[in-house]
């Protein structure tokens, strides 16, 4: 219990007693959620009731609120590591299995819990997977997977055990990212030198967009798209530093191009990836050689709602959300760091090294448990979950040396 609790132990802190577990005004301010009273609740069979002091109220309301909280976040550890390099990863919707992808063109799924490998096979002839996801398919385990020789293809593996039944849906020049589609297990989005989309259902790809800078009337390849969770929205970062909106159903015009730059303010630099929140309102974007921005995707107008600073400036990794309703900012730096803010203070609040010293290609969130996967380059895809602990490694700390 007291391993769980971590910093917020009854016995170290002020101003706490038993029965009501009333915490100092120095704990709420830091922390909004109490673990103490929510498992006092939770035993007293409390959480389940609706309206009762603003508790949950739904049988999961328990981990999806420690998943939100900062406490989880602060006490992120390595549980343990597949051996296995990854380039790629991707939870199920359930979030049972994990796939990963490697550099040399080898797709894994695992029984990440059992720390068991289910499945092995390679997709096609070329080498590194570059982007990885499942499809919900009652078909068996239904993965889609974007290779570095510019080809999309997709792998069913029956639920008999059968053999892997791999087909080529598309090629793709320069292929950068992978995604499917919200809410739809038929459509998938490719980037790279253009914007690419494919129906599984009709095997029709079709191109949607060619990113464009309006200024040195040149074609710019795209790094990064992110979908709108439930509107035909979608965000793309190509190789400057506009954001740019689109209408999926009218790509011919934009919504809106953002940046939080002004011409000559910042050194050369570029969006690296691109991310909406759980329910669409917010869009992530972080940038090469600078640092996080987050927009609010329901008024395009207005300036930047917040700055996430404190990465060096250099191999900055993508920015994502971490938590149900994405809480907290994450993103991999310097190539072996993971760092953590709180979504809404900007602050700080956790960084983590990978040891041995290797680097981080992806980070991948739990679709509904607080446990993160990371695909490193030299030794392993690793689980890492609330282990207890107080060190949140914001001490400073030299500069890792990768040669």
């Amino acid at each position: 219990m007291d391993e769980i609790m971590g910093e917020m132990s009854l016995e170290d802190k002020p101003g706490t007693s038993s029965g009501n577990v009333v915490l100092s005004a120095e704990i709420k301010k830091k922390y909004s959620w109490d673990i103490n009273r929510e498992m006092y609740h939770r035993e007293l069979n409390l959480t389940n009731r609706i309206g009762w002091r603003g508790a949950h109220t739904s049988a999961e309301g328990f981990n999806q609120a420690f998943y939100g909280s900062r406490q989880a976040v602060e006490q992120l550890t390595e549980l343990f590591r597949h051996d296995k390099r990854g380039t790629c990863l991707n939870f199920n919707r359930v979030g049972d299995l994990l796939c990963s992808g490697c550099h040399v063109g080898e797709i894994v799924v695992w029984d990440w819990v059992n720390q068991k490998r289910l499945h092995r096979h390679i997709p096609g002839p070329y080498g590194r997977i570059k982007g990885i996801k499942f499809l919900d398919s009652t078909a068996g385990l239904d993965i889609v997977c974007a290779s570095e020789g510019n080809q999309v293809h997709r792998s069913v593996i029956p639920p008999s055990g059968g053999a892997v039944k791999s087909e080529l849906l598309y090629t793709h020049d320069n292929v950068a990212q992978l995604i499917v589609v919200p809410h739809s297990r038929y459509e998938v989005l490719t980037c790279g030198s253009h914007l690419k989309h494919f129906d599984i259902r009709t095997h029709v790809s079709t191109t949607l967009l060619r990113c464009t800078n309006e200024t040195e009337e040149r074609h710019l390849p795209i790094f990064s798209i992110a979908h709108h969770p439930y509107a035909p929205e979608i965000s793309i970062a190509g190789s400057d530093d506009v954001l740019r909106v689109y209408d999926k159903r009218n790509t011919s015009i934009f919504l809106a191009q953002k940046s939080p730059f002004r011409a000559g303010d910042v050194p050369f630099t570029w969006i690296s990836s691109v991310a909406y929140n759980h329910s669409g309102s917010e869009i992530l974007v972080g940038y090469s050689h600078a640092d996080i921005y987050l927009f609010n995707s329901r008024d395009l107008n207005a300036d930047y709602l917040h700055r996430y600073q404190g990465r060096w400036n250099h191999s900055a990794g993508t920015a994502q959300f971490f938590g149900p309703k994405s809480e907290f900012v994450m993103s991999a730096n310097y190539g072996v760091y993971i760092m953590f803010w709180d979504r809404n203070t900007e602050e700080m609040i956790k960084k983590t090294i990978s040891k041995p010293i290797s680097w981080i290609h992806a980070l991948e969130p739990h679709p509904w448990m607080p446990v993160l996967a990371s695909a490193e380059a030299e030794h392993a895809i690793k689980i890492w979950a609330p282990q207890g602990g107080t060190d949140n490694g914001l001490a400073p700390v030299p500069k890792p040396s990768l040669i």
